[in-house]
């Protein structure tokens, strides 16, 4: 496959490393990619070397910062954030040849993160509505109207349970795209560790009384929580949909139909949500009670 070609030319180049982590980094929502070669680094090569790679391309990222005249301190705390778990989870998943303990580090780590988030600034409520309308400042002066300030005050509840999810999801992508293009450098498959992904009773555990404290009322905190363990079993549910489009040989059009309605941007929020729910109840139950089964060895 061209990925695996990619794959296996880019491990064995640390200049296009260099360039593609660096170069990548920078462009918002395409720093995807610039932890994906970190984490093609971790898999293929090891940690050192992928250390050396960061390195090499933090020192490049804060010379553009300062040639620009950039926030070169944010860029290279930043990048130092984002590099790092890449390099831990990708040297997990190399050393390991499994998915399973770095998501699982992954979600510990985002959960102790917002729970130091919650203690540190106390009202996340109140922290929220003033960073949305500081932001929503900022676009109105450049002629966009980011809606109601009863808007931003519906959505602020959330943000950082909301936040904290796209940043797991960001790192999951990283790592998915990281570890394919592995393979083609004698890193493990993707398709068999993806298939295999279960959280296990621990997390599960969690994530079942963050549900109740959720409901019985337990405050914010519990929300957030919740959110973000939901997030990791939607990536269980997931690995339940593609075991079974393997076992059962599904053509390719019916996987689309399962993640195309998960596209707020395609079937409108509602709609999503919804789906995003029925899959997150899909890996939950798989990890108490499997649903994949049968006499297939297929992984």
């Amino acid at each position: 496959m061209a990925a695996n070609r990619f794959g296996a030319w880019l491990a064995a180049r640390r200049v296009p490393r260099v360039a593609f982590i660096a170069g990548f980094f920078q462009l918002g929502l395409f720093g995807v990619f610039s932890t994906a070669v970190v984490m093609l680094a971790a898999i293929a090569r090891g940690w050192r070397v992928a250390v050396t790679d960061c390195l090499v391309a933090g020192v490049l990222l804060v010379g553009f910062a300062l040639a620009a005249g950039g926030p070169w301190q944010l860029f290279a705390w930043s990048a130092g954030t984002f590099w790092s778990v890449a390099i831990g989870l990708g040297s997990l998943t190399g050393h390991f040849g499994t998915l399973t303990l770095p998501l699982q580090a992954l979600l510990v780590l985002a959960a102790v993160l917002v729970l130091i988030f919650s203690i540190t600034v106390g009202d996340t409520t109140a922290y929220w509505i003033g960073a949305l309308q500081a932001m929503a400042a900022e676009f109105e002066a450049a002629g966009v109207d980011l809606g109601s300030p009863d808007v931003l005050a519906m959505w602020a509840p959330m943000m950082t349970g909301l936040m904290a999810s796209l940043a797991v999801i960001s790192v999951v992508l990283a790592l998915l795209l990281g570890s394919w293009w592995a393979a083609g450098a004698g890193g493990p498959s993707l398709g068999p560790m993806f298939r295999k992904l279960r959280f296990g009773n621990v997390i599960g555990g969690a994530a079942a009384l963050a549900g109740i404290a959720s409901i019985a009322g337990g405050g914010q905190l519990a929300n957030d929580l919740l959110l973000v363990l939901a997030t990791g079993f939607v990536l269980q549910g997931l690995a339940v949909v593609h075991w079974y489009a393997k076992v059962k040989q599904w053509p390719w059009p019916l996987l689309l139909a399962v993640y195309l309605p998960m596209l707020p941007i395609l079937v409108g929020p509602v709609v999503a949500a919804t789906m995003w729910f029925g899959v997150a109840a899909a890996g939950f139950v798989d990890n108490w009670f499997p649903l994949r089964r049968g006499n297939s060895n297929v992984v």
